[in-house]
């Protein structure tokens, strides 16, 4: 886990913990700290920081003593933190965090950041905090493999499905949110350009590079695999990053 992680988990949970203040009726926030947070409904966190952030001992923060009964309140007052209490260390608020994106998901107007927050709560090894994040991605895929979009995959539905196949466990985690995510890659327009083709990855050695390691390791696990439907997904999610590697 790399060094810049660990450091953006840390400005977080500043950000986060100056926010809740200033909700409490505190000294207002920094214009840093708002910012910070003011970016967590279109960018989300990735899962790299989002690890980071539970591993984090703040026990002399209010972030740390938040109490699950707190979440509601401060997602009104301030939605962006909806995402960021998807990542606290207790488990209680993050699957209340999730719980709460849900209708936002129903309605249709969740942000890229609120379904990327709960792509990485379907991944969670705790069944009740993965129940509730599988429940709202599969209620994300399900309205957009319902809708009559023919064009470019939606942002919210493309992050949320990025967190889930980019994840090396996925096919043992949520192969049927596996299978779904890849559903959608196959039926939508990807986000860039490719002689004129609109493809879902970029064609750059870094972002090729990515895709061989996430690719490699998902054939070494593989082969551990005992579940039929874990074992068809991982097969597919092989597949599709092999594919990946040629320009559509």
């Amino acid at each position: 886990m790399g060094a810049g992680a660990k450091s953006e988990a840390i400005r977080l949970i500043g950000s986060a913990s100056a926010v809740m203040e200033e909700i409490a009726g505190g000294e207002p926030a920094e214009a840093e700290h708002l910012n910070r947070i003011g970016r967590l409904l279109d960018h989300g966190i990735s899962h790299r920081v989002d690890h980071q952030i539970r591993q984090r001992d703040t026990s002399a923060s209010s972030w740390s003593s938040l109490e699950v009964d707190g979440v509601a309140a401060i997602a009104e007052a301030e939605p962006n933190m909806l995402v960021m209490l998807g990542s606290h260390k207790s488990g209680y608020v993050r699957q209340e965090s999730a719980r709460l994106a849900i209708p936002i998901v129903e309605a249709g107007t969740a942000r890229p950041g609120l379904t990327r927050m709960l792509a990485q709560r379907a991944l969670e090894v705790i069944p009740s905090i993965k129940e509730v994040g599988t429940a709202g991605v599969a209620a994300l895929f399900a309205q957009e493999l319902a809708s009559d979009n023919t064009g470019r995959l939606p942002t919210a539905v493309e992050r949320a499905a990025r967190e889930i196949t980019e994840n090396t466990k996925c096919a043992e985690q949520c192969p049927e949110l596996v299978m779904s995510a890849l559903d959608l890659f196959e039926l939508r327009v990807g986000r860039y350009s490719n002689n004129g083709s609109r493809d879902h990855h970029r064609h750059n050695l870094k972002e090729v590079d990515r895709r061989e390691q996430i690719m490699s390791e998902m054939k070494r696990t593989s082969g551990d695999l005992t579940n039929e439907a874990s074992i068809a997904a991982a097969e597919r999610v092989i597949a599709f990053y092999q594919a990946s590697m040629s320009p559509a």
